[in-house]
């Protein structure tokens, strides 16, 4: 991890032996940061928000809803969905702001050391599982394109991953202008490679309010790690209105790329985009479309997972850089990206109500104690964890639900 003053232009690794400084290894109070030698205005940073909301992955998410519920239900169940989750996203992202503070730093201050290394630690799994499943769909992409086996595929990405990085965040984060607008043109040229069919009102059994539940839980689920990661990219943003801004175009490039996978799981019967390609006329023109698309989730998710893992491992920030690469290629050959859901899954359950718990804890006045916020939040993980294992579907809300209630009555207990 670097310190919050680290430099916007230079790449986000640096000497062999970088390491997180003690601010933010250890617990902070809630006084925020001195404000960053230099801000960035919000379309310098806009990239990472468009690249998470059309992608993909956002476009698969699509596919996966329409397989349990009826898609005259998704035209609503979308977009309250994303909503939920675009206001969480603000909502964090202005905590960053405003402290100007990175995601570490808030978390420490939050749930303490042991806390925010947890967090730390299941962000490095999260980001590895996201580079297993953008690097397993281009990897597919890759290969077929330039006629390697599908191990050569993933390597390729990978390998380009690693370079791009060393840009630097703002430097990557301008390029990844050219990521969104491909990934919309992948949107609107597998519609167009596809005979395209409006799926018709009909009434599916796996509709109702479990199915609603499970289908607003996987779409709040798709970007709990980014929401949670957000100051990682707003803490030195120039105002309020700029976060508000970035997660407005998010919310509709969300929208309309779910929307888009709905479309082709109905007009193919597959979700993965990649298996989607494979059999369209003119794949070769898809496929650049997808690798050029991944980028920028691959490099948002490099970026924070590299903070995170350097923050609870003796690894510099390129030496975790280097590592994550290296998973993304592993997982990238195995084809990760066809178990999407149940990763979702995971991740929603067990860091969904670390989110609930910081974006409250930042709220009240006075700020809980940091054991009183780890304790909510750990007892709403394992809650989420076991209705997710017996497989219900509202195993994200009761585990949020949990946080919230639990920390209530901590608080209250605790004054008394």
């Amino acid at each position: 991890m670097r310190a919050v003053g680290h430099a916007p232009n230079q790449p986000i690794t640096h000497s062999p032996n970088d390491k997180p400084p003690m601010s933010q290894t250890a617990p902070l109070d809630s006084t925020p940061s001195q404000a960053p030698p230099q801000t960035v205005p919000w379309y310098r940073r806009a990239s990472v928000w468009f690249g998470i909301g059309i992608n993909p992955a956002s476009i698969s998410v699509g596919g996966g809803l329409a397989q349990r519920i009826p898609a005259s239900q998704l035209l609503w169940l979308i977009p309250l969905g994303a909503l939920v989750l675009v206001l969480m996203s603000t909502m964090q992202g202005i905590v960053g702001l405003r402290r100007r503070q990175r995601l570490a730093q808030i978390a420490t201050s939050t749930v303490g050391a042991g806390g925010a290394g947890l967090i730390n630690l299941l962000m490095a799994i999260g980001m590895i599982g996201w580079g297993g499943f953008h690097g397993g769909v281009s990897g597919v992409s890759a290969a077929q394109l330039f006629h390697l086996p599908g191990w050569g595929g993933a390597l390729f990405v990978a390998v380009a991953l690693f370079v791009l990085a060393e840009l630097g965040v703002n430097r990557w984060a301008t390029i990844l202008w050219l990521t969104t607008a491909a990934a919309v043109a992948l949107t609107l040229f597998a519609l167009w490679a596809v005979d395209v069919t409006v799926p018709a009102a009909t009434a599916d059994p796996l509709g109702g309010l479990g199915a609603w539940l499970w289908g607003l839980g996987a779409i709040t689920a798709y970007a709990t790690l980014f929401s949670l990661r957000g100051p990682d990219f707003t803490w030195d943003m120039e105002s309020t209105a700029d976060v508000i801004k970035v997660n407005i175009c998010f919310y509709f490039l969300l929208v309309f790329s779910t929307g888009a996978g709905v479309l082709l799981y109905h007009s193919t019967g597959q979700w993965n985009i990649a298996d989607i390609l494979t059999q369209a006329q003119s794949a070769g023109l898809g496929h650049v479309f997808l690798l050029i698309a991944v980028a920028s989730p691959l490099l948002s998710g490099l970026y924070s997972g590299a903070l995170a893992l350097s923050g609870v491992s003796p690894l510099s920030l390129r030496q975790s850089t280097a590592l994550i690469c290296i998973l993304t290629f592993a997982l990238a050959t195995t084809r990760f990206d066809q178990r999407l859901i149940t990763f979702l899954g995971f991740i929603g359950a067990s860091l969904g109500p670390a989110l609930f718990v910081m974006l409250l804890a930042n709220a009240l006045t006075p700020k809980p104690a940091w054991r009183l916020a780890l304790i909510a939040w750990l007892a709403g993980a394992v809650v989420a964890l076991l209705f997710q294992w017996q497989g219900q579907s509202i195993h994200i809300f009761a585990g949020a639900l949990t946080s919230i209630v639990v920390l209530g009555v901590l608080r209250l207990f605790n004054r008394r």
